[in-house]
């Protein structure tokens, strides 16, 4: 969680540092509700897409241990010949 709300604390403080940098006229032309709904909903769109990588990087590989230990519990022998018949297809 650290490295989730470590990038999304940055990625609030450059986007509210470039609202301060932009000129009064933009302001004048664009609807405020509309910029603000508008940033926050793509810094809460850019946090899920990390949660997401975050997750699926964690849990694919534990899915895969997993699965690698229950086949040898079930069957070591037959765990073998897979990872045998998985080499020679590759």
């Amino acid at each position: 969680m650290p490295v989730r709300n470590g990038m999304v604390r940055d990625l609030r403080m450059d986007l509210y540092e470039k609202i301060l940098g932009l000129p009064v006229a933009y302001y004048t032309n664009e609807r405020k509700g509309d910029l603000i709904a508008r940033f926050s909903t793509d810094v809460q769109e850019v946090e899920n897409s990390i949660l997401n990588v975050i997750e699926v990087l964690v849990k694919s590989p534990l899915i895969i241990i997993g699965c690698i230990i229950f086949m040898l519990y079930v069957s070591p022998g037959l765990t073998l010949f897979v990872f045998v018949l998985i080499l020679l297809l590759l």
